[in-house]
C-alpha cells in the first residue's frame, strides 16, 4: 500500500453500539486517499467483531493486550500512522462526507497551522440533533480561549504528524480526560491552530462517554492544564505569574466549586491574564473574539466573568463587572490614569476638609 496522505486514528473501548456507523462515515469520505488505524483498548463487548467484519483494505486493526486507557491507545496508534496528516475520530461520532477533504485542503494552504478542527453538531443516541457548538476561529481568539478551556475538538482534529508526534511526542499519558487540551496548548508554543466554521462532525452524547464516567478526573486534569497553560500560550512560567494559584479556577465548565471558595482570586486572575494577553498581542484590543464589548454577543472573555454570578454577592458582582466594562471601553492604561487622578483629587479635597 502506498503512503496515504491521511491516517484516520480511532481509539475505542466497548464501542459496539455506534462503532459501525462511525467507521462507515469515514469510509464514505470524498477524500479516499487514507488509511484507517483503529486501536481496540481490549474491549469486552463485540467491538472486535464489528471491526473485523469491515471489508475495506484501508482499515488497520490493532488490539491492546490489556486495557491501557484512551490516551495511551492514541499514542499507540500515532506510533504506527503513515499519513502526513492525522485525522482523529471517535467511535461514537459521525463525520460529514467531505470532512477530510475540507480539512486537508486547509492545511495544505496554511503551512503555519499545525492543527485544524471544526464547529460541531450534537446528536443523541438515536441520531437526533440536540444542539450545536461554535469554537472561536481566529488565531488570537483561540489562544485566549485556550487559557480557559479546550479550544478545539479532539474528535474533529486533523493535524500534522511531524508536529504532533515527531516534535511533541503525542499525548501526555498522565492526563486521562483532557489530553487534547494539553496537546493543543503545547502546539501553541510553536505553531498555530485553527477551526473551520462548518460543522464537519456530529458528536454523539450518551451516558457511556468517557467524559461522563470520569468527571472527577476531568476536574483534576483541567485544573492542572490551566496552571501549566500560560507557559505555552503566553510564554510565561509560574515564576512570572504570582496569581498561579488562581489559574486552577479558570476552567469555567469544570471548576465552579473551586471558584466559590475564592471568587476574588478567580476574577483578579482573569483580569491579570487579559492584561498580559493584550500587552503581548496589541491587536487583540480590537479583536471582537477576545475583547469584552457590549452590545456584542457574550464572547470568550465574558464567559469567564459570567461565572462570577454563581459565587459573588450581587453588589460585588455588579461593581466588578462595571469595572471590567470601564476598563474595556476606555482602556486599562487610561482607566488607571483617571483612577490615579481621582485619588489625588479626593486626597486634596479631604485635606481641605480637615484643614
Amino acid at each position: 500500500m502506498a503512503v496515504p496522505s491521511v491516517t484516520v486514528l480511532m481509539a475505542v473501548y466497548n464501542g459496539e453500539p455506534y462503532l459501525e456507523a462511525a467507521i462507515n462515515s469515514i469510509l464514505r469520505q470524498t477524500l479516499e486517499d487514507f488509511e484507517f488505524v483503529i486501536v481496540d483498548d481490549c474491549s469486552i463487548d463485540s467491538t472486535a467483531a464489528v471491526i473485523e467484519s469491515i471489508a475495506d483494505g484501508r482499515v488497520r486493526y490493532i488490539r491492546n493486550e490489556r486495557n491501557r486507557g484512551q490516551t495511551a491507545s492514541l499514542n499507540t496508534g500515532l506510533s504506527i500512522c503513515k499519513g502526513r496528516y492525522i485525522a482523529r475520530m471517535d467511535a461514537d461520532d459521525l463525520a460529514h462526507p467531505n470532512r477530510l477533504e475540507r480539512q486537508v485542503k486547509f492545511l495544505d494552504a496554511r503551512p503555519n497551522v499545525a492543527v485544524v478542527g471544526s464547529n460541531l453538531e450534537f446528536i443523541d443516541s438515536k441520531g437526533t440533533t440536540v444542539g450545536t457548538w461554535n469554537y472561536p476561529s481566529g488565531e488570537l481568539a483561540l489562544r485566549w480561549f485556550a487559557l480557559f478551556s479546550c479550544p478545539l475538538s479532539n474528535g474533529a482534529a486533523v493535524f500534522r504528524r511531524e508536529v504532533i508526534w515527531d516534535q511533541l511526542g503525542g499525548y501526555d499519558e498522565t492526563i486521562v480526560v483532557s489530553q487534547d487540551w494539553d496537546l493543543w496548548n503545547r502546539v501553541l508554543s510553536t505553531a498555530e491552530i485553527a477551526n473551520l466554521r462548518d460543522r464537519l462532525l456530529q458528536v454523539r452524547q450518551h451516558k457511556g462517554q468517557v467524559s461522563v464516567q470520569a468527571s472527577d478526573q476531568a476536574v483534576r486534569d483541567a485544573q492542572r492544564i490551566s496552571v501549566d497553560g500560560p507557559q505555552y500560550i503566553l510564554g510565561r512560567g509560574r515564576a512570572e505569574l504570582p496569581e498561579v494559584e488562581g489559574l486552577r479556577l479558570l476552567p469555567y465548565t469544570r471548576a465552579r466549586q473551586a471558584r466559590g471558595e475564592a471568587p476574588e482570586l478567580f476574577l483578579n486572575t482573569v483580569l491579570r491574564l487579559h492584561h498580559i494577553f493584550v500587552t503581548d498581542y496589541p491587536t487583540a484590543k480590537e479583536n471582537a473574539e477576545v475583547e469584552l464589548t457590549w452590545p456584542q454577543r457574550p464572547l470568550v472573555a465574558f464567559r469567564a466573568y459570567r461565572e462570577a454570578s454563581h459565587v459573588l454577592p450581587a453588589i460585588a458582582l455588579v461593581s466588578r463587572l462595571v469595572l471590567v466594562l470601564i476598563i474595556v471601553i476606555i482602556g486599562r492604561e487610561r482607566c488607571e490614569l483617571w483612577g490615579q487622578r481621582a485619588r489625588t483629587l479626593s486626597q486634596r479635597l479631604w485635606y481641605k476638609v480637615l484643614a
